[in-house]
């Protein structure tokens, strides 16, 4: 004989919403993720982009306080 086990309504529903709720905040957790790893990808980038216009300038001899000799 198999014994089922009964939930009210009220149970169920808070249940669910618990489950929801769970599943939203890991969502949010990947956008913020995301989000913070995009912002470091386009930091990277600007850091990169910095070092190479200063190579430039400074093979060129117009970097800041260059001294032509």
């Amino acid at each position: 004989m198999s014994s089922i086990t009964t939930l009210d309504k009220d149970t169920v529903l808070a249940r669910a919403r618990a489950a929801i709720d769970t599943r939203t905040r890991y969502v949010e957790s990947l956008f913020d993720a995301a989000a913070a790893a995009s912002a470091a990808h386009t930091a990277a980038e600007a850091a990169r982009s910095a070092a190479a216009d200063a190579d430039t300038a400074l093979a060129k001899g117009t970097a800041p306080g260059s001294v032509d000799i």
